[in-house]
């Protein structure tokens, strides 16, 4: 739906912790995961929750390089 349920807020931080770990691959073949995905991140809330060194890829470096080699 259009707004936001309780159900949106439990699944995306699992799902921001994929993507940050090189893992978004796993659901590029399922198009309205993709969709919730862009469409979560474009929410005004979503910005400030992830702060800059919030994310362990900004924190340990070495999972920031595991990550880009996977891609």
């Amino acid at each position: 739906g259009k707004a936001m349920t309780l159900a949106d807020v439990a699944v995306m931080p699992a799902l921001v912790r994929m993507d940050d770990l090189g893992m978004s691959a796993q659901w590029q073949d399922l198009p309205r995961i993709v969709t919730w995905f862009d469409n979560i991140r474009a929410q005004p809330a979503f910005q400030p929750t992830y702060y800059h060194g919030s994310l362990l890829s900004e924190r340990f470096s070495h999972l920031r390089e595991k990550a880009s080699a996977r891609v």
